[in-house]
């Protein structure tokens, strides 16, 4: 089943501005289709797009260069968000590398000191549990990294 993107998670990704990605879809660079009015991007075009080939280099991506990423617009607003990821494991070590990889991308995404995400194991039901809380863009975009390693 395809994972659509709207411009402003597909930008996020990209670390550029949302204008840019429409750029990149006028141009024809990047594939995308019109839903209701709205651009949709199919997550494994923007990974082709990008030239990743494994999802788990989407979670452990960096910003090259931090200062070229605003988030004047977010740091602003006290309006913070929490999601419950739920992720069947084998085992207690595949849970504590899942949680090293979100931490590791937690880090490299989030400047708002405020971020937190919180693991538990649950040995009896086989599920590493993640609650992730911070501002919108950061739970949004940790929730298509999850997304992006399943």
């Amino acid at each position: 089943m395809n994972q659509f993107l709207t411009v402003e998670a597909a930008a996020e990704l990209l670390q550029v501005h949302t204008r840019t990605v429409r750029r990149y879809i006028k141009e024809g660079r990047l594939k995308a289709a019109k839903s209701g009015g709205q651009w949709r991007i199919i997550l494994q075009d923007l990974m082709d797009f990008m030239g990743i080939h494994d999802p788990a280099e989407l979670a452990n991506r960096t910003v090259s260069n931090p200062e070229e990423t605003t988030y004047d617009h977010i740091e602003n607003t006290k309006i913070r968000v929490s999601a419950v990821v739920e992720v069947d494991v084998s085992s207690r070590e595949e849970a504590l590398r899942l949680s090293s990889t979100v931490t590791a991308a937690m880090i490299s995404r989030e400047r708002d000191s405020e971020a937190r995400c919180d693991y538990q194991f649950m040995e009896e039901t086989g599920m590493a549990r993640f609650l992730i809380w911070g501002s919108p863009r950061f739970v949004s975009a940790m929730v298509y990294a999850f997304d992006a390693l399943f």
